[in-house]
């Protein structure tokens, strides 16, 4: 990970710095300055050179500078000898502990590897413990405490190889300084220059022991050359056997830095080198000459965040097998970092060879992985871009691949998608978009209308689905497809979710209070895969609940069956705690998705909702029709009721209500009003429009 991705703040454009008050430039300035000071500390620490081989003057001007942008003040490098199952302290600096390195090196083999510098080497994970933290490792058995106590503890692995060998820490005395994530990362960052240093002074003892050996053996020859003739055949065999080894070293260390250490492909740098000479011999004029598909794994965060980083890292091995299985002997492939991959495709390439490698790729990619014994599945979104003349520098191409593929993923994923120049003139208008969202979030310009739901067997209201809508203060009306997908990637869907469901549960309050009658009446949430994922989730429903006393059958939530797919443990528990709550569950679009019925019966599901597109079309297509008919079968056999969306005609309320659909919503009764224009309906103490 560099510096740009781990410290990189996103900065208005100076148009924008001119509508800023006072304490909003200061705080831009600051946050600058600091960002400014991270981004110089750590390519300080990058460009650290080794002093005539000597790592403890390396070390300490990494502790230096790493003290200006974390408290770094007790500080801890350690490396494992395997062979002797021991620790030696590289670099070793505490203000409080008076345990020596020597002592705590003395202890135990099976003791060493119980403390938390041992943990963080058995695990080959990031540990960030404070207090809590510490003690839930000790009374796991994971950890015991040796010497001083401290208040926070901040270790990562120093790797080389995929393997880790030793461990970069800190430690805080002072209850009121704690580490965050982002110190971890930062950490982690840092670790990574100590590990390259410290493999590579071991690289240059080697090469300087082979030199001396070398130097020594070459004295001997000279001395010896015309009495021991047959010592001089052995000297020489040595003598080729070093050069030979000493040649190894330094391929390797060419190899590694142009090669991705978990898949060992090429790396990015390696790539750009590859796309640039492909880029020079390319003649615009004659036939294409290259390609590049630019390819992101989907669902990968998901697969990591639940199965583990071990289960992530064994998976991108894999996928860059099949990837290099899907491409020919003349093309290039190189992972990006993270789960971005990319190929350059050559040899007077085509467009429609370009689409069969691409085919190839996602039918290869999108088949099932076993890992550790669990079956995972993803497939990639691939973004495609041909050379074209006004492409100048590898890294505009790489920029048009990108926008290409962000454009496969919003079309469903595992599937390819050709740059068009339109792309990016999306992107720059998806980007503003997001801008002017973040306003209108915080502005509170956002409004909820809301759509009655109808009984079909009297026609009278006994709901109301939210639906967000947006009129922005320049474009108009803002479809909500545009920006609730820009909101999910974001993040922003969890404060435009929080405020849809507390206007709307305040206007249910309020209608009810209007007339006894509409007591029952309910009010219907969507909820988004991020949403239900969001701890905080349940406690703002149940708040919102108890502070307007509206009792929990008269708020209903929408689900899709993706979210049940995608997020099926965290979906489960979820949705049953609203369950048990009175809170009653719907999936909404049922039809359009998986469709599958093996997990309905998993899920506390009270309604189903058909999507309209079948009720339109109910009338012209038989499988519409069906589709209805078996929605409906299937929802008896598991006590579950019908809402059909879409409708718009005498004809489809009758045909709905012949094929005992229970309920009903679409323009025939009401398009989607504002509360006020509800309000004002219901004044009339009527559930009859």
């Amino acid at each position: 990970m560099s510096e740009y991705q781990l410290y990189a703040k996103s900065f208005p454009e100076p148009k924008d710095i001119q509508g800023m008050s006072q304490p909003q430039l200061a705080q831009l300035v600051e946050h600058y300055q600091q960002a400014v000071k991270v981004q110089q500390t750590l390519f300080q620490i990058a460009n650290t050179p080794i002093h005539n081989g000597n790592l403890d003057k390396l070390f300490e001007s990494i502790h230096k500078a790493l003290n200006k942008i974390i408290y770094a003040k007790n500080i801890i490098i350690a490396t494992l000898d395997e062979e002797e199952e021991s620790l030696t302290f590289e670099y070793f600096k505490d203000s409080v502990d008076t345990m020596a390195p020597e002592e705590i090196c003395s202890l135990p083999s099976a003791r060493i590897k119980y403390t938390f510098t041992g943990y963080v080497l058995r695990t080959g994970l990031p540990l960030l413990a404070d207090q809590n933290k510490m003690r839930q490792l000790m009374e796991k058995g994971e950890v015991c405490l040796v010497g001083q106590n401290c208040q926070c503890w901040m270790g990562v692995p120093l790797v080389n190889d995929g393997k880790n060998f030793g461990v970069l820490a800190l430690q805080s005395y002072d209850a009121s300084i704690k580490y965050e994530q982002s110190d971890l990362e930062l950490l982690s960052f840092v670790a990574g220059h100590i590990s390259t240093a410290i493999n590579r002074k071991k690289m240059t003892d080697v090469i300087v022991n082979m030199n001396k050996e070398l130097q020594h053996s070459h004295a001997q020859l000279e001395e010896k050359v015309q009495q021991r003739t047959r010592e001089l055949v052995t000297s020489n065999y040595e003598l080729h056997k070093l050069l030979r080894e000493r040649e190894k070293t330094q391929a390797k260390l060419y190899h590694d830095a142009l090669h991705d250490t978990l898949t060992g492909l090429p790396n990015r740098t390696l790539f750009i080198d590859r796309l640039l000479k492909a880029m020079n011999r390319s003649d615009s004029r004659e036939a294409l000459k290259y390609a590049v598909l630019f390819i992101d794994l989907d669902r990968f965060k998901v697969i990591n965040d639940s199965l583990g980083h071990l289960t992530g890292d064994l998976l991108l091995k894999e996928v860059a097998t099949r990837l290099e299985k899907a491409i020919r002997p003349c093309d290039s492939i190189a992972r990006f970092g993270g789960d971005e991959f990319c190929i350059l495709l050559e040899g007077d390439i085509n467009k429609k060879e370009t689409v069969s490698i691409s085919q190839r790729i996602v039918e290869l990619v999108s088949k099932p992985y076993v890992i550790q014994g669990t079956e995972v599945f993803t497939s990639p979104s691939v973004g495609i871009t041909q050379n074209q003349p006004h492409y100048k520098n590898p890294e505009e191409v790489l920029r048009d691949a990108d926008a290409a593929m962000y454009q496969a993923k919003s079309k469903g994923k595992a599937c390819y998608e050709f740059f068009d120049i339109d792309m990016h003139f999306n992107a720059v208008k998806r980007l503003q978009l997001e801008t002017d969202l973040r306003v209108a979030l915080k502005e509170g310009e956002l409004d909820v209308h809301f759509q009655p739901v109808i009984d079909l067997t009297d026609r009278t209201i006994v709901g109301f689905e939210s639906l967000v809508r947006w009129n922005h203060h320049e474009q108009g009306f803002i479809n909500p497809l545009d920006f609730i997908e820009i909101a999910e990637e974001t993040g922003l869907i969890i404060e435009l979710g929080k405020q849809v469901l507390t206007r709307a549960i305040h206007e249910i309050s309020r209608w009810r209070q209007q007339n006894e009658k509409f007591s029952q009446l309910y009010v219907s949430v969507n909820l988004s895969p991020k949403q239900l994922e969001n701890p905080e989730l349940t406690n703002d429903i149940f708040s919102l609940l108890s502070e307007t006393k509206l009792p929990a059958y008269c708020l209903k939530l929408e689900i899709t069956e993706s979210i049940l797919i995608d997020n099926f443990d965290v979906a489960k528990k979820v949705l049953n705690e609203f369950n048990n709550a009175g809170i009653e569950i719907m999936l909404d679009d049922f039809g359009t998705g998986f469709s599958s019925l093996s997990y309905l019966h998993h899920f506390p599901i009270a309604l189903v909702k058909i999507d309209g597109s079948f009720v339109n079309n109910m009338f012209q297509e038989a499988t519409d029709l069906a589709v209805i008919k078996s929605v409906k079968i299937l929802a008896s056999g598991l006590d579950m009721e019908v809402i059909a969306e879409g409708l718009e005609t005498e004809e489809q309320f009758s045909k709905l209500k012949q094929l005992n659909i229970e309920y009903s919503q679409g323009y025939l009764i009401s398009k989607p009003l504002s509360g006020e224009e509800i309000t004002q309906k219901l004044s009339t103490g009527s559930l009859n429009w």
